[in-house]
């Protein structure tokens, strides 16, 4: 009897993280029993009291087990079509479009990465994200219209060509780390693949859907310092996104697991060590953060879940958010954890770097998450909200328009 009910409570915890896609939502377990994961508090400990953003006092767990290759059938890849939906909103319009969105890139071979923290890399990828970005809103307000053909040009020669597939790693680590540029480039390849699918023939969904999968399992490849990073939480985002397209519940499960770990890696007030110790920067960096967790809580309603409803000990990313917004608001808290930080931060500690509050009249912000955080929660952020409009959409490096996928 014994053997019988550990047989049956073992299968219980498998399969409640092995959810198949479009299967009802996950009840996640939010009551702290004893068995769940002790906080990190040795951690947080340390963090604060660091006298520099680096070093042995942000040691902690490296990432779980990811998904290095990725085998894909010709089958599959036939079968994809628009796995994200076609959402059409106020969210896809953008205020204006810029040549750049008009002019469909040359592929970008060698990617000359010089792996200089606050270098000119992103000079040259930045309209790529912004034709991405702006075409994939076009394209679901005017369907089948020029917008689709700029997509479709794009993805094609940049596969024919194996874009970015020189010189695409960050070499001042010992380890592989695919380089920041692309790897924010590879949830906006993966959202127009997934939304001009259906226009595809067979041979075109393998040869570019192939060209993904090595950047996405360049991205899996890559070694971060510890799990608790938004590099990390970047990786993850898009093994949660090719999970979806290419029904893969391996990727989505590491996804659902590295979500649950930032959410116990954050201290209670919200904050994410690494990410506010940056300096003057600290402020940046938890919004970075922010962002691509969002984002993943976006993604999980495809597959009948809600991320955001996870907590760990009633803490759940809207603490996260609540702790950003009042330090938007009153940018003095940078101080409580930001450290040190030659060579990581852009600004002085007690004047923080404020530039994700920007907004650009092409549409791009890094508070792009915000009305996806509204949609998801029913919750407005008091401060942060206010410098949003509800009549057109906005877009991110890394996340794209993610609101314009899924608000209605």
């Amino acid at each position: 009897m014994l053997r019988f009910f550990t047989i049956f409570l073992v299968s219980l915890l498998f399969t409640s993280q092995m959810i198949p896609l479009g299967h009802a939502a996950v009840k996640w377990n939010n009551g702290g029993a004893k068995d769940d994961k002790s906080d990190p508090e040795k951690y947080w400990r340390k963090a604060e009291k660091a006298k520099e953003c680096f070093g042995p006092a942000f040691d902690h767990f490296k990432d779980g087990n990811v998904q290095k290759k990725i085998t894909i059938s010709d089958d599959l890849y036939a079968s994809i079509s628009t796995p994200f939906g076609l959402n059409n909103s106020k969210q896809c319009k953008f205020n204006r479009i810029d040549l750049a969105a008009q002019i469909v890139p040359e592929p970008m071979i060698d990617a000359r990465i010089n792996s200089k923290y606050g270098g000119d890399d992103h000079k040259r990828f930045a309209p790529y994200y912004e034709f991405l970005s702006v075409n994939i809103g076009l394209n679901r307000i005017q369907p089948n219209d020029v917008a689709q053909k700029r997509l479709y040009d794009f993805l094609t020669s940049w596969a024919a060509a194996d874009a970015l597939s020189k010189n695409i790693r960050f070499s001042l680590m010992k380890e592989f780390r695919l380089d920041y540029h692309i790897q924010i480039f590879i949830p906006l390849a993966i959202i127009a693949y997934a939304d001009i699918s259906a226009s595809l023939d067979s041979k075109e969904k393998q040869q570019i859907g192939q060209w993904i999968n090595r950047l996405v399992e360049d991205s899996q490849k890559s070694v971060f310092m510890t799990r608790q990073d938004n590099k990390a939480y970047l990786k993850h985002l898009i093994a949660l996104m090719w999970g979806i397209v290419i029904k893969n519940d391996a990727l989505i499960s590491q996804a659902r697991d590295a979500y649950q770990n930032a959410i116990l890696d954050m201290r209670p007030d919200g904050t994410f060590p690494l990410e506010v110790s940056r300096g003057g920067s600290g402020l940046q960096y938890q919004n970075t953060a922010v962002n691509v967790l969002v984002s993943m809580a976006g993604y999980s309603t495809l597959i009948g879940e809600n991320w955001m409803d996870y907590k760990v000990r009633d803490r759940s990313l809207k603490q996260a958010v609540i702790w950003l917004d009042k330090a938007s608001q009153n940018p003095s808290m940078n101080k409580i954890y930001a450290r040190k930080c030659d060579g990581g931060s852009f600004a002085a500690i007690d004047k923080p770097n404020m530039y994700y509050l920007d907004q650009q009249d092409t549409g791009e912000s890094e508070l792009s998450w915000v009305p996806l955080y509204m949609y998801l929660t029913k919750e407005k952020p008091d401060f942060l909200a206010k410098n949003m409009r509800n009549y057109k959409g906005y877009w991110s490096k890394g996340s794209g328009p993610q609101a314009c996928i899924f608000v209605q």
